[in-house]
Formats: C-alpha cells, sequence, structure tokens
C-alpha cells in the first residue's frame, strides 16, 4: 500500500490556505456538496458556515442504539449544560490525512481556491455575530492546525470586540503536525492557553498502528505522534479533550491492543480514558459516495471495539468515575 506523505502535504497545503500578509485562511465553500445533504448539519453563511446541533449526542458510541443500557453522556466542553447546545462552525478547506470515513467531501479537504475563499478573523466572527442565538464558534476542517494562527487572529478578533468570556471557542485537531509550536512564538502559545472558554478536541485515528493506517491512509509510525502531540497540549495547559474512531477490518488481538491503547493514554495522564470519547462512524454521504469498499464490515467492527473498550474501562475505573461528566475530569 502506498502511503500518504502526510509532512509533504501538510507543508503544501499550508501555503494554500493561509494568506500570512492579510492574515486571511481559505474557508470551504459548502453549497452543493455531499457534506451539504447530511441531516446532521446546516449551511449557512452563504455556504461558508454550517451549524451543529448537539443534544442526544448520537455519534458518541457510548450513546449509540446498540448500548442502550448506558446512560447518554453529553460532551459540553466548557459550556453550560443546556437541552440542545447549537454551534457556528467553520472549515478550513485542507487536510494532510485521508480518512475513509470523513463527513467532508474531498474537494473541500485538498485546498482548491475555486472551493472556498479566503476570510478574515474579523469577517468571520462578523458573520458568526449575525446568527442568532449561537454562542459557540468552532474552528474545524479539514485539519486547523495547519494555520495555528487562524486560532490566534480569531482569538485576538473576539478580544477587540470586547468578546472575551463571552463566546466559547472550540477547535479539532487530528494530531498530525506540530505547527502550533513552528509557527506561533511562546508569547502567541501563552495568549491560546490562557484564553478563557476555550477547548482543542484531539482525535486519534484508531486504537493502534494497523487501525490507525486503516483509517488514514497514512504509515503508522505516525500514530505515536499523536500521543507525543497530545501531551505536548497538556504541558502546555490547553483545555485537552480526546476522541478515538474504532474502525478496523479485523483484529484477533482486540482485548490486548485495546488494553496497549489505554496504557498509551494513561502515560500521558492516568485520567485521559475517561477524558477520550469513542466516536460512532456512521454513513455520511462524502463516505458513500467515495468508499464503499471500507464501509459496511468497518462500521459493523467498531462495536466490537467499543466493547473491548468499555470493558477495559471498567478493569480500571469505578462506575462513579466513568459516569462523571467529561468537563468534570481533571487532566492538570
Amino acid at each position: 500500500m502506498k502511503y500518504i506523505d502526510s509532512d509533504k502535504l501538510a507543508k503544501g497545503l499550508r501555503k494554500r490556505l493561509v494568506n500570512l500578509n492579510d492574515k486571511k485562511v481559505l474557508i470551504a465553500q459548502l453549497l452543493e456538496t455531499e457534506e451539504e445533504k447530511d441531516s446532521y448539519t446546516k449551511v449557512n453563511c452563504h455556504g461558508f458556515g454550517r451549524i451543529r446541533s448537539f443534544s442526544n449526542y448520537s455519534l458518541h458510541l457510548r450513546n449509540s442504539q446498540k448500548n442502550k443500557n448506558e446512560q447518554i453522556k453529553p460532551l459540553l466542553r466548557g459550556c453550560d449544560n443546556s437541552k440542545v447546545l447549537l454551534a457556528q462552525a467553520f472549515q478550513i478547506a485542507g487536510c494532510n490525512w485521508n480518512c475513509w470515513y470523513c463527513f467532508v467531501d474531498m474537494s473541500r479537504r485538498i485546498a482548491q481556491i475555486k472551493n472556498g475563499e479566503y476570510f478574515s478573523a474579523s469577517e468571520l466572527v462578523g458573520m458568526f455575530l449575525a446568527v442568532e442565538d449561537i454562542n459557540i464558534l468552532d474552528l474545524t476542517g479539514g485539519q486547523p492546525d495547519l494555520v495555528p494562527e487562524w486560532i490566534l487572529w480569531v482569538m485576538e478578533e473576539l478580544d477587540k470586540r470586547n468578546l472575551r468570556n463571552k463566546i466559547f471557542l472550540w477547535v479539532d485537531d487530528n494530531l498530525s503536525t506540530d505547527y502550533f509550536w513552528k509557527y506561533l512564538n511562546d508569547g502567541q502559545i501563552e495568549y491560546i492557553t490562557k484564553f478563557p472558554k476555550h477547548s482543542r478536541a484531539g482525535c486519534f485515528k484508531g486504537y493502534d498502528e494497523s487501525s490507525f493506517s486503516f483509517n488514514t491512509g497514512v504509515s503508522s509510525r505516525l500514530f505515536q505522534r499523536q500521543f507525543d502531540l497530545f501531551k505536548r497540549f497538556i504541558k502546555e495547559g490547553m483545555d485537552m479533550y480526546a476522541y478515538v474512531t474504532f474502525t478496523n477490518k479485523e483484529d484477533i488481538h482486540l482485548d490486548r491492543n485495546i488494553k496497549l491503547f489505554m496504557d498509551r493514554l494513561q502515560r500521558l495522564h492516568h485520567n485521559l480514558p475517561l477524558r477520550t470519547i469513542p466516536l460512532k462512524i456512521v454513513s455520511f454521504s462524502a463516505v458513500r459516495s467515495s468508499n464503499q469498499e471500507n464501509f459496511s464490515h468497518a462500521l459493523t467492527f467498531q462495536f466490537e471495539v467499543y466493547s473491548a473498550w468499555q470493558n477495559e474501562l471498567y478493569n480500571r475505573f469505578d462506575s462513579r468515575e466513568i459516569d462523571l461528566p467529561y468537563e468534570k475530569i481533571s487532566l492538570a
């Protein structure tokens, strides 16, 4: 199998994704895409944004229909508890991995200028504020950390508008690059990590080297990098959450590999498995249109992996700890 040269691709994508002189970032245009067809999202902001709705958290394996015995546990990421959370998302138009289950059209992940538009932080925040009754801003992708300055510029814009401490800012990260430290100086890093009402979710794309490569199309040697980067974010004081995807072909050593995965998480912090949310991969439109071969078996197998995960979780923690809200789990 020929793997993606993730680092080379990241370098090329970054050049097209950011205009450093004008402090603008290439945002994906979502109109007339497969993503627009999905029921989980509502495209807005002239096609350059989408509203994400969180109520039953059905994209968490814990809350899936095959695990009805478990109580639904929301992921509020610092927000006040409410029946429905609405977030305004903007997607950077590039990603250096090729996860077969991605809900984003391939054409919106390769930094094609014809399928996006450059926006400043001021323009994006302006569009966000024009949407009524939403106080959560989600910078997603793609891979937002290809342009870590984007997060900085948005925070600075919120400060300029006296919105510090009033807007929740979420950032997603596939844990693929060290650009956060490469392109930001110490003062900028400190500004970001101390910004209030801000959290980052790092997604582990598999539970071992084999599942990682199967999911991403990237060499297994980059599996460990995810842990190294997550550890660095924790050390910086970032408010971190973890996702993990459990899709794979087969695994005759599943129980052992889940134990090893949880060992790796606990080497970063004892409590990290309690702040790690297994995601349910579903039949998004972009998946159906591009990847039937991987689709059916991997989607069934993820429930077997989740069962092994839950067994190991109960071996290491008691039910009171496991049922705690994610926000109550400390990584300090």
